[in-house]
């Protein structure tokens, strides 16, 4: 079962590596946007957890709007949005990581092919930047997709360089 209390993400990260738990922790000091510390939010957060341990919710969720499902990634903490996503993948065959596969797909001009807001994944893109440059990278995600993803946020990053060109 999936819980997305505070604390139980923070005791999940931790046992998987001290380091990784630090490293959340001080994301999460600069994620002033995060909506998953107010109560109401918090609560409706941890119900969803349980809701996502049932397969046939987890496959609404596969089938869910890309642009909300971008929207609660971005606007929950880092650490709760990685954990989704991780539990996605070792309890429904990978579907964390094809989901953010399918968030960040561009186009062949450099375009997100599914989500409208290319604010919103940008977000997720910084996130995934900042635990890029970390040994943590491959433990989160499947390998399947660290390479498409290294492609997405490279791209990404490319734009904007010559965005300010």
């Amino acid at each position: 079962m999936l819980s997305l209390s505070t604390e139980d993400v923070q005791e999940h990260w931790n046992q998987v590596s001290p380091e990784l738990g630090g490293l959340f922790s001080s994301i999460e000091r600069t994620e002033d946007w995060a909506l998953d510390n107010h109560p109401d939010i918090a609560e409706r957060l941890q119900r969803f957890g349980l809701k996502l341990s049932d397969p046939v919710s987890a496959a609404r969720l596969a089938d869910a709007d890309k642009n909300e499902l971008l929207f609660f990634l971005v606007y929950i903490t880092s650490s709760k949005a990685f954990r989704v996503v991780q539990w996605l993948d070792e309890q429904h065959a990978g579907l964390g990581s094809r989901l953010l596969g399918l968030l960040l797909q561009q186009d062949a001009n450099g375009m997100f092919a599914n989500v409208l807001d290319p604010m919103l994944a940008g977000t997720l893109i910084q996130r995934l930047r900042v635990v890029q440059n970390t040994p943590f990278f491959q433990r989160l995600l499947s390998p399947s997709l660290l390479e498409s993803l290294t492609e997405a946020i490279n791209g990404y990053q490319d734009e904007q360089d010559n965005q300010h060109d």
